[in-house]
């Protein structure tokens, strides 16, 4: 038989008691379940969540901290007003969120982690949002991943934005020395960025089909040594200047003409002193040249008209009188070659090579920016976002059934019980007379065998 409680009801019939209404304690429990339910994961989760999401930005050259154009890496431009207004029009399920609101009162804030020893940024940041700006977890989740993905759209479009060129207008307007230079120049530019990801990927790292060896070598067929020999030494020979300048130039080539004439006269005056005592040169520049060729040269003590020079001296005469010759030869020819077509069938080829060249800087500004492409990513350190400071429904969900259907249980014994007992009194005296006369009967029974 079970053991009666203080009240004078056994466990059994507290249980049964309870149990004859067990549909009212379960469906008070889960009615108290799903309203504690819906009332934290719906206003009270929302209000004091906070969202924290962790990734990382991984892209060719990042160490250098800058953007494909040069531009300074800083993760604070994908936080501004004008970005995140950007990215709420962006997206249909976002439209709705005050972005006003959401920087002023700090609802969207950013850390980047930073190396302690080089005190650079590592790429890794953490995202947090304050949930109760946001309707629920997906739009948050939506808002925390178009943040993310900005950072590579931003990359993207920095890498297109980047060009080799040099602008037309600028090469057209210098003169053809510094045209070919620029023509080095950009050839020299345009392999040093080939050499550049090849050392981070490899010659062999394929770009839009080609490998970067077969780009690079591409890129070393145009303006090379031979044309550019060619080039240069046509150049030199020629003196081709614009065609607006040719009046001028030949009016400064006429005036050199002259005036080498001039020092090659004095030249020959100085070179005839050659021998012994002769007569002393007849104009002031012969005598000049005399004395600064040889600090020995120069008049004798005995008659100052008379003069001495040595043999190392008159070879440098004869050297320097060569040069004049050889550069008014030159200038001469000069002369009859600066001519409007020349000048233009010259400046063609150059600027066929400059052509040449830019073709080669678009090809590689298009394979620089399908290499960020590739390997520009964001990488999530979790699939979802993070929840801090809320509480726990599956616990809240426990706890509150449990306890509701403790209070259930215990409302239902309370009005029950009282009724119970007074039923198990009823029949205990109904039952009590009936037991009292059947042992005579009995006894009078045994007496009678």
């Amino acid at each position: 038989m079970d053991n009666e409680t203080e009240n004078g009801l056994t466990l059994g019939e507290i249980c049964r008691i309870v149990f004859k209404r067990i549909w009212y304690v379960l469906g008070a429990s889960a009615l108290v379940t799903i309203v504690a339910v819906l009332l934290i994961a719906l206003v009270l989760n929302p209000r004091k969540v906070t969202y924290r999401g962790d990734f990382q930005v991984i892209y060719p050259l990042s160490e250098a901290q800058k953007y494909p154009n040069g531009a300074p890496f800083l993760y604070h431009d994908i936080l501004s007003n004008a970005s995140l207004k950007e990215i709420v029009a962006a997206d249909e399920d976002l439209k709705g969120l005050d972005v006003d609101k959401l920087l002023r009162e700090e609802a969207v804030t950013f850390v980047a982690e930073m190396d302690e020893e080089t005190k650079l940024y590592t790429g890794k940041y953490s995202l947090y949002l304050k949930g109760r700006y946001f309707s629920d977890y997906a739009k948050a989740s939506r808002f925390a991943s178009a943040i993310s993905q900005t950072f590579v759209e931003r990359i993207n479009d920095s890498a297109q934005s980047v060009s080799y060129l040099v602008d037309v207008a600028v090469f057209d307007a210098m003169p053809f020395e510094k045209q070919l230079q620029s023509l080095a120049d950009q050839k020299s530019k345009l392999l040093g960025e080939v050499d550049k990801w090849s050392a981070l990927y490899h010659e062999t790292y394929r770009v839009n089909g080609k490998t970067l060896k077969n780009i690079r070598a591409e890129i070393e067929t145009v303006y090379g040594d031979v044309t550019k020999k060619t080039i240069e030494t046509e150049l030199e020979r020629c003196g081709y200047v614009a065609v607006s300048d040719v009046a001028k130039r030949k009016s400064e080539i006429q005036e050199e003409i002259s005036y080498n004439d001039l020092q090659m006269k004095a030249l020959e005056e100085a070179i005839k002193t050659m021998g012994g005592g002769i007569d002393a040169p007849t104009t002031p520049q012969a005598a000049l040249m005399l004395a600064a060729q040889d600090d020995t040269s120069g008049s004798t003590g005995d008659d100052p008209n008379k003069w001495v020079i040595n043999i190392q001296s008159v070879s440098d005469l004869l050297q320097n009188y060569s040069k004049f010759v050889t550069r008014n030869e030159q200038l001469k020819y000069q002369l009859t070659q600066l001519t409007e077509a020349n000048i233009t069938e010259f400046s063609a080829s150059v600027k066929k090579q400059f052509n040449l060249i830019s073709e080669k800087a678009e090809m590689l500004a298009e394979v620089s920016a399908q290499i960020y492409r590739d390997n520009s990513r964001v990488f999530a350190n979790q699939e979802e976002l993070r929840r801090d400071g809320e509480t726990n429904v599956v616990f809240v969900a426990i706890a509150a059934f449990v306890l509701v259907f403790f209070l259930a249980a215990l409302a239902v014994f309370m009005l029950d019980a009282p009724k119970y007992k007074a039923k198990k009194l009823q029949e205990a005296q109904q039952q009590a007379p009936v037991e009292l006369t059947e042992v005579p009967v009995q006894e009078e029974q045994n007496k009678e065998e």
